[in-house]
Formats: structure tokens, C-alpha cells, sequence
């Protein structure tokens, strides 16, 4: 989740500049074997895909991505006819907690590395 996260700068001199990922930055400084993959059990793939399209859909606030609400996973699962268990919201939910911790934690580590002396 925290190589996907957008913010490390890179200057581009007059040009400005790009703003990637965790990821891209070791992609372009050859260090992909740092990215550490999340091991998905193949029972809870489609956990891993509903909560991601969940995700790429939810509100944002002033900080950043608000947490996943009852009420939104219940109309994901009425619009695109998903049955999801009482365990399986659960778990969507206890992701999305991580989610945002990990997020929370590779934003401060961002902004760290954004100073400039």
C-alpha cells in the first residue's frame, strides 16, 4: 500500500517538479528489490480487489483519504450486486484501518524528506 503513495519530490530544475511514489522513486533509482509485495492468500483475493475499488473511490478530506463507512460499502454492494458477509465487511474495514495508518506514517516520512535544510 505505502509504495503506491504519491508525494516524494523530485527537482526539476526550471522546469518544477514531479511529484511520484515510493515505488516509482525505486523503480528510476533501481532499487525494486526494497518494494515489498503484500502476500494475498487466495481466499482473501477478492477482499484485496473490493477493497481497492472501494478505496479508489472514497471521500477526501482536508488530511488527506476518509476512512470507509458503513454506508458506502453497503451501497457498493447493492450497485454492483457484491454479496459481502458481516465477516468480510470486517475485514474490508480492518484493511482500510491500515490503510490509513500506513498512509498517515509514509506522509510524515514525506514531508521529512521534503525539507529542504
Amino acid at each position: 500500500m505505502e509504495f503506491e503513495t504519491p508525494g516524494y519530490e523530485l527537482d526539476r530544475g526550471r522546469d518544477g517538479k514531479d511529484v511520484v511514489s515510493k515505488r516509482e522513486m525505486y523503480e528510476r533509482f533501481g532499487q525494486e528489490a526494497l518494494i515489498q509485495e503484500p502476500d494475498v492468500p487466495e481466499e482473501g483475493e477478492h477482499l484485496w480487489e473490493w477493497f481497492w475499488h472501494l478505496s479508489g473511490r472514497r471521500m477526501q478530506g482536508m488530511d488527506g483519504p476518509l476512512a470507509l463507512t458503513y454506508p458506502e460499502i453497503r451501497a457498493w454492494s447493492e450497485m454492483t450486486g457484491e454479496i459481502v458477509l458481516r465477516e468480510e465487511v470486517a475485514v474490508i474495514l480492518s484493511m482500510d484501518d491500515g490503510y490509513l495508518g500506513a498512509l498517515s506514517k509514509e506522509r510524515a516520512a514525506q514531508r521529512e524528506a521534503n525539507k529542504r535544510p
